[in-house]
């Protein structure tokens, strides 16, 4: 009687649109193949407490459209609860069911009111896909490569972050860097040793091509030198001695250049001094392997004619001030000169430079053996190391002109 009510029962009709199933029975619906003689197969439907129905095991493509248009609706009644696609097409030779998961992403906005939302489909960003961690391997590898190219941005700000993200990956995990899950220990360290050395290569080529600097008064600020740098020193701890005598090498070639008279670059010499500051900080340990390259460079900046390298060369030697006196007790005299010297072109306690040597005269003076050496050189040459000489140099600094 619905069918007829409906308008759907007439007899030039090869085939049912509708039968009692459609129109809410609960009973099984028998599908007869064509072309298969009397064999049968039957589909059990979704059960109506909502269990999912076995779609994905039918092989669609030996299904008439009624009948796979059927199994679509109830599919929609019972909620979409499978989480991909039905493929319509044959099944594969292994019996496996077509079934394709989607791999598209979708951003789900919330309309005013609450009564609409919008679904948009946006395909993953390529760089994320970079971010898989591969079994077996270094967590970080992936978004390290990618760091090691946001080192070269033109946006300044890149470059200072990729700095300090390297910076915090490699104090932390530096150790497993470039390390396999099956390899043998003498190769997973050969591993390791190449891939710090290769970021510390990146990392020199920015002290290289970087010049960006900000002032502030009289100090310059180079957020992404001086972050570079600090990375150096973290990698630095992990570094066998024979990169690290590489590293030390690459950073004295770059103050070298920088400091040529034809075209000097203070930015070159800056850099490669804030980059030799940290190394021999964090490697106290090979103190004495570093000390004679790193001393030399750091006496050149002392007598720069630029503040802040003079500043940063000072910061270079105050951890070195104990090695010094231990591996090369006769040049004390040479670093005593030059800071007094550098001391004396200081013509005012706010310049970039002036903490930083006054800092380094005082652990100087603080060393007995140094203190020492300088009462022996006052007698035998007054005029450049006595006291009275050199203490008026002093008189500027004993007061501030600023009450605060």
């Amino acid at each position: 009687q619905m069918k007829k009510r409906l308008g759907i029962g007439a007899q030039f009709l090869d085939e049912d649109l509708l039968d009692d199933v459609d129109l809410g029975a609960d009973s099984p619906v028998v599908v007869t193949e064509p072309k298969r003689g009397d064999k049968r197969r039957k589909v059990e439907e979704a059960a109506p407490n909502g269990t999912d129905s076995d779609v994905a095991d039918i092989d669609m493509s030996k299904l008439s459209a009624r009948e796979r248009n059927r199994l679509k609706r109830k599919e929609r009644i019972n909620g979409g609860k499978k989480k991909g696609k039905v493929d319509l097409g044959p099944k594969t030779g292994n019996g496996e069911s077509g079934v394709v998961m989607s791999q598209t992403a979708v951003d789900v906005t919330e309309q005013p009111g609450g009564e609409a939302i919008v679904v948009e489909a946006k395909k993953a960003d390529g760089r994320e896909t970079l971010f898989a961690i591969s079994s077996g391997r270094w967590a970080f590898e992936a978004v390290v490569e990618i760091l090691c190219i946001d080192l070269f941005s033109p946006s300044w700000e890149t470059r200072h972050g990729a700095a300090m993200a390297l910076r915090e990956i490699f104090r932390s995990h530096g150790f497993g860097a470039g390390r396999v899950l099956g390899c043998t220990k003498e190769e997973n360290q050969r591993r390791n040793q190449q891939f710090l050395e290769d970021v510390c290569v990146r990392l020199v080529c920015v002290f290289t091509l970087d010049r960006f600097g900000d002032f502030v008064a009289d100090h310059v600020v180079a957020p992404v030198r001086e972050t570079c740098a600090q990375a150096l020193g973290v990698v630095s701890q992990f570094l066998a001695q024979d990169v690290l005598v590489a590293t030390q090498k690459a950073l004295l070639q770059l103050i070298e250049r920088g400091g040529r008279k034809e075209a000097a670059i203070w930015e070159a010499r800056h850099a490669g001094l804030s980059g030799l500051r940290y190394v021999v900080a964090v490697r106290r340990d090979v103190a004495a392997l570093l000390a004679g390259g790193t001393l030399d460079a750091a006496l050149g900046g002392l007598g720069d004619g630029d503040d802040d390298v003079r500043g940063v060369s000072a910061e270079t030697l105050l951890p070195l001030v104990d090695s010094l006196v231990m591996c090369q007790p006769g040049r004390i005299l040479d670093v005593v000169s030059a800071v007094w010297a550098a001391l004396a072109d200081v013509t005012d306690d706010l310049t970039a430079s002036a903490a930083s040597v006054m800092a380094l005269l005082a652990r100087l003076v603080s060393h007995p053996d140094v203190r020492m050496a300088v009462v022996e050189a006052g007698k035998t040459q007054p005029q450049e190391y006595a006291l009275a000489v050199l203490v008026p140099r002093l008189f500027p600094f004993f007061r501030h002109a600023i009450a605060a």
